[in-house]
């Protein structure tokens, strides 16, 4: 698979202003990673293109270059025609099938880093193996109803493991071990410490680095404690874990990680203060957090759950990839309201100032009670991603 890059101009009055813009873009679509090339020729076939449309009078060129591409990115600088000559080809390109988003060459450089990094996740996705303890939480009775069509989509493996045997893992941990790991983290020693981080050793240990989930309620009923300490450890050193069995939600985060690499989180969506909208759960990752607390979980009191706060301003995307719809849907998001506004919700509440259509299509045209979120844009990524799995894209 290639992402290529090449720039395209005609004749111009303007060439001084024309070579700088295209040597600027050159070093950018370096630095990015992309493959540089010198002709349309060249960049045909490439499942991914970036073409900087210097002038106008390049619309056959940008259609050459784009020959096979899942996805093309066509950027311009407003002047020489080269807005309305990226405007011309993509609608072109739109007619063909290929997916196509037009942008300004200034500001692009996180886009075309992004077209790397979605071009890394799709290798990444195909022969995925994840590891979930315990199956489905019950009342998943639609993100657990396709789950079939993840593997035939994404190529994505699943071990299943029993919780007896997270169980006798967890068992087998030594309190020297227990103790280490309270001491590095600064946790002190909570009421159900010692069980929650034996069960995080365990989790780490059998998904040796895999992506992971994990039937929450069920481990509760086995062994007293909550997976909420253990996904928050595991998310904040790199290892994709989730809540309930989720494996669209696994799936969602696994991405969102990729593209931004930073930890992700998923949870409960929920209305939250001053028109916002909220993701709340307790397994929030401790690396995002500007601070945190361990405390109760919500729903059964058990120990033990992490309350964190997330500071005001930052940007983020929520996201969730629903296999049942063949679709990918994409929320850019601003943290509103980043600690808890309601104890009649999970410990972790974050409210997030995001498009009147994303809420409208969060009720109006639901994909169950699970979204993910990173703290970055990655948008553009999702998009790119879902260009070459071959799923329907949307985006508020």
């Amino acid at each position: 698979m290639r992402a290529a890059a090449v720039a395209l101009w005609a004749a111009s009055g303007d060439e001084e202003l024309v070579r700088g813009t295209i040597e600027g873009f050159r070093a950018m679509a370096v630095r990015a990673g992309l493959s540089l090339v010198g002709s349309p020729e060249e960049a045909s076939g490439s499942e991914l293109v970036a073409l900087f449309l210097a002038t106008g009078g390049v619309e056959a060129e940008v259609l050459r270059a784009s020959s096979g591409a899942r996805h093309s990115l066509l950027l311009h600088h407003g002047l020489a025609n080269s807005f309305p000559a990226a405007l011309e080809a993509a609608a072109a390109l739109r007619d063909l099938g290929v997916d196509v988003v037009v942008a300004e060459l200034d500001g692009s450089e996180h886009m075309l880093n992004l077209m790397v990094r979605a071009m890394k996740t799709f290798e990444a996705l195909r022969g995925l193996r994840a590891v979930r303890f315990g199956g489905p939480a019950r009342w998943l009775v639609h993100s657990a109803r396709a789950e079939d069509s993840i593997r035939a989509q994404l190529r994505v493996s699943v071990d299943e493991m029993g919780l007896e045997e997270l169980v006798r893992e967890a068992e087998r941990v030594s309190q020297s071990e227990v103790e280490g790991e309270a001491r590095a983290r600064g946790l002190g020693m909570a009421t159900g410490l010692e069980r929650a981080l034996r069960v995080y050793i365990a989790m780490r240990r059998l998904s040796a680095g895999r992506p992971v989930t994990i039937n929450c309620f069920e481990l509760v009923r086995a062994y007293g404690v909550t997976p909420c300490l253990a996904l928050s450890l595991l998310n904040s050193d790199g290892v994709v874990a989730g809540c309930e069995g989720d494996l669209p939600s696994l799936m969602t985060m696994f991405m969102l990680s990729a593209l931004s690499g930073r930890p992700a989180w998923m949870g409960n969506i929920m209305r939250g203060p001053e028109g916002s909208l909220a993701i709340v759960h307790c397994t929030f990752p401790m690396a995002e957090a500007s601070a945190y607390e361990l405390t109760s979980h919500y729903e059964t009191a058990a120990p033990l759950a992490v309350r964190a706060s997330v500071q005001v301003g930052r940007k983020a995307t929520i996201a969730k990839y629903d296999p049942a719809k063949n679709l990918i849907r994409a929320i850019g998001a601003t943290v509103l309201r980043g600690s808890q506004f309601t104890p009649h919700a999970c410990r972790t509440q974050v409210s997030f100032r995001v498009s009147d259509e994303a809420l409208r299509m969060t009720v109006k045209e639901p994909l169950g009670a699970h979204y993910a979120v990173v703290f970055d844009d990655v948008t553009y990524g999702l998009r790119v991603l879902a260009a070459l799995l071959g799923l329907r894209y949307e985006e508020a």
